[in-house]
Formats: structure tokens, C-alpha cells, sequence
């Protein structure tokens, strides 16, 4: 299962500039699960594909793209183990916790790094 922009590399994203601007600034896009291959029903995994496909498909490169929609599978799937621990469920919250600060922080990057090499010109506004 995978987490992408609708229609693939149809999608506007992939090649308007506007649209990558407007992503840019925070403007969420049209995503969508991608999920091959069938699961016995009732097991595990035919219960982490159903959690898959009530995911939030609003992709937003800061809160919701695919780095954060693994990380949320992965959670799900300690979720879902009932031999999990207490510790392995505590150990699962923190492994999500810094997914989603790694996720959302490495695309911010992108227009940190313009403010800094432009921040001459923007100091003399």
C-alpha cells in the first residue's frame, strides 16, 4: 500500500508550476491509497488495508503526505497485534511521534532554505 497524488503522475502537481506553489504554502491536493493484492478476510491484514482505506486522503506536504501516512500504518499495525505489549504500544506512540515531526519538518526545509538565501533582500523591505 502506498499513499500518492490522484491520478499519479497525471496529477496537476507534477508539472504546474501554480499548483506546486500553492503545495508549496501549505494548499492540500487530492491524494489517494494505492493498496494491491487481496488478505483472508478478518486477519490482520485485511483490518490494516480497512484502516488504509478510511485514511484522510487531503495530501498536504506539511501534515499529511506519504512519509506520515507510513508512519501512521505502522502504528496501526502495532494496533492491531493484540500480542503488543504495553511497552511495544508505548515504544509504537514514540516511533509515531518522531515519524511525524521528521515528516513534517524535512518539507519545511524547503522554504526555510529560500527565506535564508533571500533574507538580504527581504531585511532591506
Amino acid at each position: 500500500m502506498d499513499f500518492m497524488t490522484a491520478a499519479g503522475q497525471a496529477h496537476p502537481v507534477w508539472w504546474d508550476e501554480t499548483v506546486k506553489w500553492k503545495v508549496m504554502l501549505g494548499q492540500s491536493i487530492d491524494g489517494e491509497v494505492r493498496i494491491r493484492g487481496d488478505c483472508t478476510p478478518g486477519s490482520k491484514l485485511e483490518r490494516l488495508r480497512e484502516a488504509a482505506e478510511r485514511y484522510d486522503t487531503d495530501m498536504n506536504l506539511y501534515s499529511n503526505n506519504c512519509r506520515i501516512f507510513c508512519a501512521r500504518m505502522r502504528r496501526e499495525a502495532v494496533r492491531l497485534n493484540p500480542e503488543a505489549t504495553p511497552v511495544a504500544e508505548l515504544a509504537a506512540d514514540a516511533r509515531l511521534l518522531l515519524a511525524l515531526v521528521r515528516s513534517s519538518t524535512l518539507p519545511m526545509l524547503y522554504p526555510l532554505g529560500i527565506l535564508f538565501l533571500c533574507r538580504e533582500g527581504i531585511a532591506g523591505l
